[in-house]
């Protein structure tokens, strides 16, 4: 299950990653409010099914050993368990709109550097 894991977040990092370096997409700040909503919206719907079927999906009931999730129910307990994992989530939500910026400057620089569109190397 932990190499399924990687292996999909690391899909899913290599996608955006590439749809953004190609400059097709760049994301803007103002769009964050988005992926905040979808996880809310999850939160509320799983958390239902959880109970519903015994569960765990997106390991709100528990996060599975020694994953990074682990550290944040030692560190906040069983009540701020769930306040704790959402926190974390934004947090890389916003570090991934961060390293993103920084590609999309590079990007907009080389352009504007050479005055023409060409493959940009990162």
């Amino acid at each position: 299950m932990h190499i399924q894991s990687f292996i999909y977040h690391g899909v899913v990092v290599a996608v955006g990653w590439g749809i953004v370096r190609s400059g097709e997409l760049l994301p803007a700040w103002k769009e964050l409010w988005k992926p905040l909503v979808f996880g809310i919206s999850g939160y509320v719907v799983l958390t239902n099914v959880n109970s519903l079927l015994n569960s765990n999906f997106w390991f709100l009931n528990l996060p599975s050993y020694e994953s990074p999730l682990a550290w944040i129910y030692q560190w906040a307990g069983e009540d701020g368990y769930l306040i704790g994992h959402f926190l974390f989530c934004a947090f890389v939500v916003v570090m991934w709109r961060v390293l993103l910026e920084g590609v999309e400057r590079k990007i907009v620089k080389k352009k504007s550097n050479d005055g023409e569109d060409e493959e940009i190397t990162l």
